[in-house]
């Protein structure tokens, strides 16, 4: 993250904005979050929108598609598939149709990384 950071002021950058899936690993999602702390005292101009998606990025479609189990499915990937969730339009469909009020309370990541691109936005 601090190296994102330094490289993200050095081209002139207002923000950083990225997605890490936690792919099972605890220990990523508390080094991705310390870093983010870290890089914001480090260099308070940038921005940050980033964070963790549980266990997968799959799993932010889900919270979009108001799954109130969104990030307790071990393999989003599969439940999406189920759905017929299988292109990237189909993605792209559900991203832009997306009713941003509606996620569940449980899709506590997308909602924290939601919340951190908001504050970037300003």
């Amino acid at each position: 993250m601090l190296g994102m950071a330094l490289l993200a002021v050095e081209r002139r950058c207002d923000a950083i904005a990225f997605v890490r899936d936690r792919d099972g690993s605890r220990e990523r999602e508390a080094r991705i979050g310390a870093g983010i702390r870290r890089a914001q005292e480090a260099f308070p101009e940038i921005r940050i929108a980033g964070g963790m998606a549980v266990e997968k990025i799959e799993a932010f479609l889900l919270g979009l598609m108001e799954d109130p189990r969104a990030e307790d499915h071990r393999d989003p990937k599969t439940v999406l598939f189920a759905q017929q969730v299988d292109s990237v339009e189909r993605m792209v469909e559900i991203i832009e149709s997306a009713d941003l009020e509606r996620i569940p309370e449980t899709a506590t990541c997308l909602r924290l990384w939601m919340q951190r691109a908001r504050r970037a936005s300003r």
